[in-house]
């Protein structure tokens, strides 16, 4: 029975010093700063607490690590003006805009009046 035991914890020290080398190296630190010997004798002792608290310093881990970064937005020259086309640099940004004439595509039609205003329509339409 003492020779079972002994095996049990052979292999639980084992699998706590693995996890612990593994959680180090993805993470660049050791877990709760304990070195992976310190986790394969803790796991040795007691699976359960040491499976527990490895598994709660990955979730801590997890938490800690940084969100991706945001691609920087640039920031605008502090001249006021710099943003505009060369063609309009040092221009009167103030100036009103020239106007411009309306272009259409379509030829402009003249339409009759409406209401109509033939005498036909004013013996229909009622007198006020």
């Amino acid at each position: 029975m003492l020779g079972l035991r002994l095996v049990l914890m052979s292999l639980f020290g084992y699998g706590g010093y693995r996890e612990a080398s593994r959680f180090a190296r993805e993470n660049g630190r050791r877990a709760f700063g304990i070195p992976a010997w310190g986790w394969a004798v803790i796991t040795a002792v007691s699976l359960l607490i040491g499976a527990l608290l490895l598994h709660l310093a990955g979730r801590s881990a997890k938490k800690k690590q940084a969100p991706l970064a945001m691609p920087q937005i640039p920031r605008p020259s502090a001249t006021f003006g710099s943003l505009l086309p060369d063609a309009q640099q040092g221009a009167n940004v103030w100036a009103a805009p020239a106007p411009i004439a309306p272009q259409s595509q379509f030829p402009v039609q003249q339409t009759a009046p409406w209401p109509p205003t033939t005498t036909a329509s004013r013996d229909i339409l009622p007198e006020h």
